[in-house]
């Protein structure tokens, strides 16, 4: 546990499991320096480290999720690309806690095929995501079984797949302040039930239905 990874600019095309408190940091993390953002401090004469505020590593998986996240796990820096089996980033277990991009400056994008974009299940805790997600054909956001704190989405939500359900989330608040733009056709383009509250403030949001 508490592992922190960090990946140079490139490729990589097998999925990645977080255990819990790891971080996983790519070349565009938003920062003044690897030190900083990582949490370290080296002594003198220590090697040169990686550069940061660089073009983000290419995340994918063909058979499967890309990033499987564990309890109070932190993403920056990478550009998540889901397939056509499973959500490109999904929970495991209980994650209470956990944070996907820098809070200020987005430095991390998830988008989803067939599979979806984003899975979070149960917990009960502050989750933040600070990524622009997009999905095409499958779920953009799924999150089910949170039963208190506070999941947060600020910033654009684009869907022409399923759309978003949110499900069975009694005690718990799933805000939506970056804008959702959502045309999905023949499907139900956002799914609320089960309970928990639900809060989408930013006004350039479209929800279609055909």
């Amino acid at each position: 546990t508490s592992h922190r990874i960090f990946l140079y600019s490139g490729a990589q095309t097998t999925g990645i499991t977080l255990k819990n408190n790891g971080w996983l940091v790519g070349q565009a993390a938003t920062g003044t320096s690897f030190d900083s953002v990582m949490g370290i401090a080296p002594p003198s004469g220590f090697i040169a480290r990686p550069t940061l505020n660089s073009t983000k590593p290419a995340l994918s998986n063909a058979s499967g999720s890309v990033v499987t996240l564990a309890d109070n796990n932190t993403v920056l820096g990478v550009a998540i690309s889901g397939g056509g089996t499973g959500p490109a980033v999904i929970s495991s277990g209980i994650v209470n806690t956990g944070l996907i991009g820098n809070a200020t400056t987005s430095d991390v994008t998830i988008s989803g095929a067939a599979g979806g974009a984003f899975s979070l299940g149960a917990g009960n805790g502050a989750f933040s995501v600070n990524a622009p997600i997009t999905s095409v054909t499958g779920r953009s956001v799924a999150v089910t079984g949170r039963t208190g704190g506070i999941v947060a989405f600020p910033l654009a939500i684009s869907d022409t797949g399923t759309g978003i359900s949110l499900t069975t989330n009694t005690g718990a608040t799933v805000n939506f302040t970056g804008g959702l733009s959502l045309s999905t056709g023949a499907n139900i383009a956002f799914t609320a039930t089960g309970g928990g509250t639900v809060n989408a403030t930013q006004n350039n949001s479209t929800i279609v239905n055909t």
